[in-house]
């Protein structure tokens, strides 16, 4: 299974500064990625059909901020430091927001459509005899 994001999106979305993020090898964030996609999905599965073929943001966020807590204990971090202590406040709060999307107390945002301009089926409505409105 792939990851609900891509290094791109990771270095992005994750909170990490450009030289921890420059510094690690594709294969470790996409590790990374993959292992806090499949936690996500074991909370979603109680709301939804997983994975996600094209998530939202906020999940995406959510997803990058687990991993760039996995990164970090493997890296070594200090959580009493200020930098430090938002990777674990981001993780812990990703962690209660997915326990929410479960139970219901928070919601997804739709998933991001992936081909906007295409025609998906739309019904056409025609009629033989205008009515005059």
């Amino acid at each position: 299974m792939a990851a609900y994001i891509t290094r791109a999106e990771f270095v992005s979305l994750c909170g990490l500064t450009a030289q921890v993020t420059s510094q690690l090898a594709d294969d470790r964030i996409a590790e990374k990625t993959e292992h806090a996609s499949r936690i996500a999905d074991g909370y979603l599965t109680a709301v939804a059909t997983t994975p996600y073929t094209s998530p939202a943001i906020d999940l995406k966020m959510r997803v990058a901020w687990i991993a760039a807590y996995f990164v970090m204990s493997e890296l070594g971090y200090n959580p009493e430091l200020a930098g430090d202590a938002t990777i674990l406040k981001n993780y812990t709060d990703a962690i209660g927001w997915l326990r929410d999307v479960a139970s219901g107390r928070a919601a997804l945002l739709a998933p991001t459509d992936q081909t906007p301009d295409a025609d998906e089926g739309r019904p056409d409505v025609t009629t033989d005899t205008p009515r005059g409105w």
